[in-house]
């Protein structure tokens, strides 16, 4: 029951890596700020996105 609290759900696992995804585009064009499926995503975002994937990596 534990793991299937604490660990991400592969929607979440998706929207976390879209989310780097798109920033990675937008910091290569020299914006900080994107715009994902009409929600604004900046630094905080990308900063949860990548820790969410290094917990599911094992990291």
């Amino acid at each position: 029951i534990v793991n299937e609290v604490v660990v991400p759900t592969p929607v979440q696992i998706a929207q976390a890596e879209r989310v780097v995804a798109a920033m990675a585009a937008g910091l290569s064009a020299g914006r900080g700020v994107v715009v994902l499926d009409g929600q604004m995503i900046d630094q905080v975002h990308l900063t949860a996105a990548n820790q969410l994937l290094k917990q599911v990596a094992g990291k």
